[in-house]
């Protein structure tokens, strides 16, 4: 998920924030092997550090990093790394396509599928799913039969690769899949950015471009369950991966569209939605109210109990503008709707701007990112920061003038002895990896 880095000034909003001062920093001490790279941190009381990618898969770290763990032990992923599988130059010149990757609890990486490799063949891949039948499951952005429209896929451990279904973007099909969710019934939902049965004007694009919500089974059978923009007040541009709730139907947002005005463009602010698995679609909530509650809403996970809980990349906060804010952290339950957890920007952006990730950690704590702000003030920095369900925030990283380039970065997990892991979206490596850090509390 690459999210907009915002240089917002002056933004502020609900929730309480625990941000220390600037401070010189302090040198950590560097782990065990795989050797890491330290990173000097504002506070004493964390160790950030560069580790390998799939550092966090060993012994002691998480349980996941964009990868499955599968019956065999070992794990399961995609990943698009530059130079592992340059796309033929008709394809995407200078690009990579992708690879489906098994790796083993020591690190030992095999290839298992390259895309890309033959005129027509989709790339851009997304994270995999484990399904009831022990094969992993996974879209693509691009690619397919149809020239562009993205793909399903199915992948068995041992690497039998099979296109399930080709995105078209035409008669009411969808186009431009995102990450796959597979349901409490054994089928796999997702949604497409663009497609579906409707034209939305408001994206600059030819033909049917409001997205849909499909789902498709381990067999390949695809049923498009609601194609947006069907009326002015409905969502348009889904892009988040959906979540199921604990009753059973799936929970998505859009970027776009809903009931309000954002700037002088109506109904752009976005939605949360949700839908039966019959394809029933319900807007609760359209965002850009008066409430502060922000714009653009993004990924969702399942919080406490009942409750989803999401975030958006901008708006939120008294003195935070409407179209250029500076993002909330938000709650959803069925008996009281949105409410607005923590409102970013406060103390001119020490807390972060721009929330990029967000995860539920076992003490009960929520764990994320913001793309930019911090203690060192700097457009595309950021930060990593604890907030509890009574919306009190902890600042535990900013990452700033340390490092070479700017950071960005983007939380993937937290292992059950706390230590987060995560990745840096713009500073990377000579040959252009992602660099990943982990970050101990001591």
């Amino acid at each position: 998920m690459v999210v907009a880095c915002l240089l917002l000034v002056g933004c502020g909003g609900g929730g309480e924030s625990s941000t220390p001062p600037p401070t010189s920093g302090v040198t950590p001490t560097p782990s065990p092997t795989p050797t890491p790279t330290p990173i000097p941190s504002p506070s004493p009381n964390v160790r950030v550090e560069i580790v390998p990618p799939f550092a966090a898969l060993l012994p002691g770290g998480a349980a996941t990093a964009g990868l499955v763990l599968a019956s065999d032990g070992n794990y399961y992923g995609a990943e698009r790394l530059p130079g592992q599988n340059p796309c033929r130059p008709e394809i995407f010149p200078g690009r990579d396509c992708g690879v489906i990757v098994r790796v083993s609890p020591t690190g030992d990486k095999t290839i298992l599928h390259r895309f890309g490799l033959t005129a027509g063949d989709e790339f851009d891949p997304g994270p995999l799913v484990l399904g009831d039948d022990g094969a992993f499951y996974g879209a693509t952005n691009n690619g397919g039969a149809f020239g562009g429209g993205g793909t399903i896929f199915r992948i068995t451990q041992s690497g039998s690769y099979t296109i399930l279904h080709s995105f078209s973007g035409a008669n009411g099909d969808g186009a431009g899949p995102g990450f796959l969710t597979k349901g409490s019934d054994g089928n796999f939902y997702g949604t497409t950015a663009s497609g579906g049965a409707n034209r939305c004007p408001a994206i600059p694009s030819d033909g049917p471009n409001c997205g849909t919500v499909y789902r498709i089974t381990p067999e390949g059978n695809v049923t498009i369950l609601h194609s947006f923009g069907s009326t002015a007040s409905d969502g348009v541009l889904p892009e988040a991966r959906l979540v199921e709730g604990e009753d059973g139907r799936l929970y998505g947002t859009t970027q776009i569209g809903g009931t309000n005005t954002c700037g002088t463009l109506p109904n752009s602010c976005g939605t949360l939605f949700s839908i039966s698995k019959a394809g029933a679609l319900a807007i609760l909530h359209s965002f850009g109210s008066a409430t502060g509650d922000g714009i653009v809403p993004r990924d969702l996970i399942r919080g406490p109990g009942d409750s989803i809980v999401g975030f958006t990349v901008a708006g939120g906060g008294s003195r935070c503008s409407v179209t250029s804010g500076c993002g909330t952290v938000f709650t959803f339950s069925a008996g009281s709707g949105v409410s607005v957890l923590y409102a970013f920007g406060q103390q001119n952006q020490l807390d972060g701007s721009g929330p990029s990730s967000l995860t539920l950690g076992t003490d009960g704590n929520f764990y994320g990112t913001t793309t930019s702000g911090g203690q060192f003030q700097c457009s595309s920095c950021g930060t990593v920061f604890r907030l509890t369900t009574a919306g009190r925030l902890t600042t535990l990283h900013s990452f700033g003038p340390v490092n070479t380039t700017p950071s960005s970065p983007t939380l993937i997990s937290r292992s059950a002895n706390g230590v987060l892991y995560g990745f840096m979206q713009f500073n990377t490596s000579f040959d252009g990896t992602p660099q990943y850090f982990r970050l101990t509390e001591l």
